[in-house]
């Protein structure tokens, strides 16, 4: 008797909507905060751009801040800035479960306590920056 063998169907790209150990709102968040790394990739080409502007003279980058300033810029840079925060976030609640364990007096220094640090540093740095630009 000859007896094949067993061969199991799995496609290469939707195994993973069948199979219980993936929770498809973990994989929607991660893909999410993975998208928005293209957002923060615009805001380079746009940052590069404006240098490549601002080394050409002052004719180029008025055209530059023309393009920018145009109500279509303005909301491509407000898009972007939400992408941005948003990407900070998922990075800010990812970093603690990627690292190792910090311990302070040997117990261990709570995942909540490390985001909350986070977000003081980038509340410092942006108040720099802000106070560097003249805002505050």
């Amino acid at each position: 008797m000859a007896r094949r063998p067993y061969v199991r169907e799995v496609s290469p790209v939707t195994w993973w909507i069948r199979h219980p150990h993936f929770n498809r709102r973990l994989y929607a968040d991660y893909m999410a905060s993975e998208l928005t790394s293209v957002f923060i990739m615009l805001y380079a080409v746009l940052f590069v751009w404006g240098l490549g502007a601002l080394a050409r003279g002052p004719e180029a980058f008025e055209a530059f801040m023309g393009v920018v300033q145009h109500p279509a810029g303005v909301v491509l840079q407000v898009v972007i800035l939400l992408f941005a925060i948003y990407h900070t976030v998922t990075w800010f609640e990812l970093a603690p479960k990627g690292m190792k364990p910090i311990r302070v007096r040997g117990k261990k220094v709570p995942a909540s306590i490390m985001v909350l640090a986070q977000y003081a540093v980038w509340a410092g740095f942006s108040a720099f920056v802000l106070v560097v630009v003249g805002v505050l």
